[in-house]
């Protein structure tokens, strides 16, 4: 068994369990009231040949737990604890229905252990050997609860439990039948009296998005899971009274009175003072943060409002900047327009009426040649005719020479 002890786990063992789990977890339970919870794991081959042992498993010894046999009491004269010596044998029994829960049955009651762990380590062994350890490092405990008890003070005469077992009636529900030394059968109702915290999440958490609060940057889990690690019981202090703790003295019942109040305060009341303490705390850090929110709120509305503010002189000033645009560009084309008319360049238009304007003016001065070419040989042959009208006496000219006469001009 490691790690090793130094009185080697006692030697008063007195009943062993193996919960069905991989790897195996073996339950060992003492005569004084102790029992261990071990991980039954393979042993490597160096510290097989170095301990000489052929043994191929070795017990870790993950948590041990002390039950409390008979009710711890107070004495009325010295206001001491009453310290109690009682040893006996006890049984464990395996739960059928949970593989993490058992019980424990001895002269006087009975106890129930529920191991939260066993499904974690389970489902850890089957994805990765790794996540073993990590199961290991987050130091879970058991949680034990007394659910009968036969022998609730010092003085109290043993009253061992006959038998127990598990019954699943569908009318009656998971149920404990308990036979005590009286042979009267107790049924005790398997209820969720002891509860096993789980990280459960709301039926709307998938549809909506999760806004991590900045709160959580204190606490490593969420409050809600806080109050209920606060709230758990790892011990149940309540058992039923049962077989001889029923016929008892004014004295001893008085002791049973002064026990309940000392559990009842230091169980209960502490706790929920310190669940009020803790919501306290959250609500006057919530109500800081909310302040601080507000002031922040308060601050970005002043700040929206000097954006709107800037934003609309910006609108106005880009209307304006807008409508000079719009003025510089229709200036900028009139002028453009001013400059291309007073530019000498002339269009295909007018370059052909150029054209046809000095074509004309070439024809014309032709023309006046010609013209005056006519009017030079029409003088030239008025004086021919006078000429030879004097030579000849002044004899007039036919009709024939006439026409002959105006045919040559005209060929002319």
């Amino acid at each position: 068994m490691n790690p090793a002890a130094e009185d080697n786990y006692g030697v008063d063992s007195c009943s062993l369990l193996c919960l069905s789990t991989t790897p195996a977890v073996l339950v060992i339970a003492t005569s004084s009231g102790k029992l261990y919870h071990c991980v039954a794991m393979e042993r490597d081959a160096d510290e097989t040949r170095q301990k000489e042992e052929t043994a191929d498993l070795s017990l870790y010894v993950y948590e041990s737990v002390e039950l409390e046999l008979s009710l711890t009491t107070v004495s009325l004269e010295t206001t001491d604890i009453v310290e109690d010596d009682f040893s006996c044998l006890i049984t464990l029994h395996k739960d059928p229905t949970a593989v993490g829960r058992y019980f424990c049955s001895h002269s006087a009651g009975v106890h129930c252990v529920v191991v939260p762990w066993i499904g974690s380590l389970q489902s850890a062994t089957d994805d990765d050997t790794s996540a073993v350890a990590q199961i290991f490092m987050q130091e879970q405990s058991c949680i034990v609860e007394h659910l009968v008890c036969t022998k609730p003070l010092p003085s109290s005469p043993p009253s061992p439990i006959l038998g127990i077992c598990v019954s699943s009636d569908p009318t009656l529900g998971l149920t404990l039948l308990c036979l005590l030394s009286t042979f009267e059968c107790m049924a005790l109702p398997l209820r969720s009296s002891v509860h096993i915290p789980t990280e459960g999440r709301l039926l709307s958490a998938g549809a909506s998005e999760v806004i991590v609060s900045p709160l959580r940057s204190l606490h490593r889990q969420s409050f809600k899971s806080h109050i209920q690690q606060l709230l758990l019981q790892r011990t149940s202090c309540h058992p039923l009274l049962r077989g001889g703790a029923t016929d008892m003295e004014a004295a001893e019942c008085f002791q049973l009175l002064g026990r309940t109040t000392q559990v009842l305060r230091e169980h209960y009341l502490q706790r929920h003072q310190q669940v009020m303490d803790a919501i306290e705390r959250r609500v006057q850090a919530l109500t800081e943060q909310k302040e601080l929110q507000m002031h922040d709120l308060q601050a970005i509305s002043r700040s929206k409002l000097e954006l709107q503010d800037n934003a609309e002189s910006l609108a106005d000033r880009y209307e304006e900047m807008t409508d000079r645009m719009d003025e510089a560009v229709s200036r900028a084309e009139q002028l453009l327009r001013k400059l291309q008319s007073r530019t000498p360049v002339l269009s295909d238009a007018e370059r052909s009426m150029a054209a046809e304007l000095n074509q004309m003016q070439e024809k014309i001065d032709q023309f006046k040649s010609s013209l005056l070419q006519v009017k030079k040989k029409a003088e030239y042959q008025k004086l021919q005719v006078r000429r030879q009208s004097k030579q000849n006496g002044g004899q007039l000219v036919g009709g024939e020479q006439t026409e002959q006469l105006s045919s040559v001009l005209q060929n002319e």
